[in-house]
């Protein structure tokens, strides 16, 4: 790209933008001084390419080779004091207090609560006066919100509060957080019920009692996880802790498919196909009895079918070695399902594909007992690679020629298929074990001859 291609960032002024420029001409209203103080670390910071990257959005990029940013309009003021709240909130419920600590400091205004040198002049007592130095960003007044109730949290679990952990307490750190929570984007309100529900986690007994109140406590956190997150190992993790309790199949299918399209990465999307496909599984319950009408609407049939959707997804970005179990499961499901052709077909991709010697020729036995339509054909087949194979030892090959030919000869002899016939005879033949003796016969002695 040549001098005169480059892009650049100005501000207000045309002044080009620098991560050295610490002081900007820009009016000393109270909600603009804090959005330049938040631009200003940022543009500074490590993360300061993912942070123009988004403040693009409200350029003016009317100029191809000049973009203009107006660090003093209106839309910009908010959209650093937004980003500037969402970090502090995320590392918050992250878990990572200091670090949001760290940016309340490095946007305050006030110089009582500036940093003195690498002193971290902060603490949790101090949260609600900083807080009143932030009247003109309720954005910031409730990330310092959700940093107190995290902290209250997590001195509770770490027992540096002085109090035990009570039902009360607990239900007083939840209640807190719900009260901001209408501020909270989706993926935000389920971290900070995670967090809850580990609170509620810590009141159980030793023995994980699942009949007490503060289990129903740590379930009803849960289920709100479920309800708004995307993220798969926590929707994994509330699976697991509820799968001894009466799960909401559907509240955690929707959690999946939200999973869906939050991520791109092949094996994470193998696992939540999979974790779907089990989900439906699980909520199968078939009708037990006779159907009078065998064509009537079933929708527990639909489970399977979904089930069965989801393994096809699943086997796209599976591993090889993982592939061979979702063909299992798929080929499960159709055979369930009465579609023998599908089964077939999935049985036989798996036979060819994924199986050798012994195995490979058991199978295709297996798919010619199902399925009479083609009953000869697999027959032939595995009597093929029985004949081939350099992996069946001679005496696997005894056994399985002898289980092909009880089910191929009958064919044979009713086609009238003398070709056929022939050469099993001579395969058999070839393969045929010698007749077997009484064990007596090693044991006879001659009878001693009478005087």
């Amino acid at each position: 790209m040549s001098d005169s291609e480059k892009i650049q960032l100005v501000d207000a002024h045309g002044q080009p933008i620098s991560a050295q420029k610490k002081a900007l001409m820009i009016p000393i209203a109270e909600r603009e001084q804090l959005a330049a103080k938040i631009y200003n670390y940022y543009i500074s910071s490590a993360d300061a390419q993912q942070f123009i990257d988004k403040a693009l959005m409200f350029a003016d990029v009317s100029d191809p080779n000049h973009i203009t940013l107006n660090l003093t309009s209106p839309e910009f003021t908010d959209f650093c004091i937004r980003y500037g709240s969402q970090e502090i909130i995320n590392s918050s419920l992250d878990e990572n207090l200091l670090k949001a600590y760290e940016l309340v400091l490095n946007f305050s205004t006030s110089h009582e609560y500036l940093r003195q040198g690498d002193v971290l002049s902060l603490d949790v007592d101090d949260l609600p006066k900083v807080s009143t130095h932030f009247g003109a960003a309720p954005e910031l007044q409730i990330a310092i919100g959700v940093c107190s109730v995290q902290t209250d949290l997590i001195n509770l679990l770490n027992g540096t509060s002085g109090k035990n952990i009570t039902s009360y307490q607990a239900n007083r750190i939840q209640e807190k957080f719900e009260d901001l929570s209408q501020y909270l984007n989706s993926e935000q309100k389920a971290a900070g019920y995670y967090n809850i529900s580990i609170l509620h986690r810590a009141l159980l007994p030793e023995k994980d009692d699942y009949m007490s109140s503060e289990s129903s406590a740590e379930h009803e956190c849960l289920k709100k996880v479920l309800e708004y997150t995307g993220d798969y190992k926590r929707i994994n993790y509330c699976v697991n802790r509820l799968e001894n309790y009466k799960a909401d199949f559907g509240l955690i299918r929707a959690a999946y498919r939200r999973s869906l399209t939050e991520t791109t990465v092949p094996s994470d999307l193998y696992k939540i196909h999979t974790a779907l496909a089990q989900c439906y599984m699980q909520d199968y319950h078939p009708k037990i009895g006779f159907e009078n009408n065998s064509s009537a609407y079933n929708p527990e049939n639909d489970k399977l079918q979904k089930a069965e959707l989801h393994y096809q997804q699943a086997f796209k970005y599976a591993q090889k070695p993982e592939r061979l179990n979702i063909l299992k499961s798929i080929a499960k499901l159709q055979m369930r399902q009465g579609n023998i052709d599908a089964w077939t077909a999935t049985e036989t991709k798996l036979a060819m594909k994924f199986l050798t010697g012994e195995s490979r020729v058991s199978l295709l036995i297996e798919i010619a007992g199902k399925n009479a339509k083609y009953a000869k054909d697999y027959l032939e087949k595995s009597l093929d690679e029985v004949s081939h194979s350099r992996k069946i030892t001679t005496g696997k090959k005894k056994l399985l020629i002898g289980k092909i030919d009880h089910f191929l000869r009958p064919i044979y002899q009713k086609d009238n298929n003398r070709d056929g016939l022939q050469r099993l005879d001579n395969i058999v033949k070839q393969y045929q074990q010698h007749q077997a003796q009484c064990p007596l016969l090693q044991y006879q002695t001659k009878r001693k001859q009478r005087d």
